[in-house]
């Protein structure tokens, strides 16, 4: 692997990428009969916090209910904010969102649709406008025990397939490779908790999916699938690979946030709507 891939605060002897289907036991906690909407927007935001403990420039702040985590990294979903609890004061939400804008890099402000809206008023106050908002959706599955891969498709998990991952996942979301370069840092991925995939197709690599445990839950990013190989349901399978992997590994639930593209497919494969993350931004995109 190329050294000037990742980014360190401190040097590790590296060690090989587990696979998701070993590590969930030490997170195992009693099966709940119904989806847990608390506990599945802490375990997503607990992603981005450990994202940022991993970043040699970012930090995470709790105050008052509000969680704000920035990796130093120039892109807006890096750089956020998410209510951790409903009840938290307009106060406290508004100095933390305002102390967000000081970084003086892109952010966004994830909101709950229907669970976070009274907060709109402080981001107006705030200058973020009505129409600068995203909505997507977050998604969970609670069981699955096989999916029909493509025959074709090969997917290989770890480290080893990293350097095609972030040749994948950063066009798909039309990001700089440099920003996935340092966002997949040695010290995140010197985590157990993380499990990269990479599909390829005749030894060209083609589709892309990673999940990252947080209290039983596999949440799952980087679903993507370069143009020319779209509609063979690669992306679908670096999807349920990952949900499958956790759910071996004794994970309660899966989780990821759907874009208005992705939500289709993801509804196909069994994930339900729980909540609308409304992403709202500096400026209008």
């Amino acid at each position: 692997m190329d050294a000037s891939f990742v980014e360190s605060r401190r040097r590790r002897p590296s060690r090989p990428l587990t696979t998701i289907a070993v590590l969930a036991a030490r997170h195992r906690t009693e099966p709940v009969p119904h989806p847990p909407t608390d506990r599945l927007h802490t375990a997503f935001t607990g992603v981005f916090e450990s994202v940022a403990r991993a970043s040699p420039a970012g930090s995470v702040v709790h105050h008052g209910g509000i969680t704000a985590v920035t990796t130093g990294v120039p892109h807006p979903y890096l750089n956020t904010l998410f209510v951790a609890d409903a009840a938290t004061s307009l106060t406290d939400f508004s100095t933390t969102a305002a102390a967000l804008e000081d970084i003086g890099l892109p952010y966004s402000i994830r909101l709950r649709s229907g669970l976070d809206d009274r907060f709109t008023v402080a981001l107006k106050k705030l200058g973020l406008a009505e129409n600068s908002a995203e909505v997507e959706r977050g998604m969970y599955l609670a069981a699955e025990t096989g999916y029909p891969y493509p025959p074709e498709l090969e997917i290989r998990v770890g480290r080893e397939a990293l350097l095609d991952h972030a040749a994948i996942s950063a066009p798909g979301f039309g990001t700089p490779v440099d920003i996935v370069r340092r966002v997949l840092t040695q010290d995140l991925l010197d985590s157990e908790e993380i499990a990269l995939y990479t599909g390829y197709v005749d030894g060209t690599a083609v589709s892309s999916s990673f999940g990252y445990i947080v209290d039983s839950i596999v949440n799952i990013f980087d679903v993507v699938t370069l143009s020319g190989h779209r509609r063979r349901g690669y992306g679908a399978a670096m999807t349920m690979r990952a949900a499958i992997d956790g759910f071996k590994a004794g994970c309660d639930f899966a989780f990821l946030e759907a874009t208005p593209m992705g939500f289709p497919v993801y509804r196909r494969l069994g994930f339900e709507a729980i909540f609308d993350y409304r992403l709202w931004f500096q400026n209008a995109r």
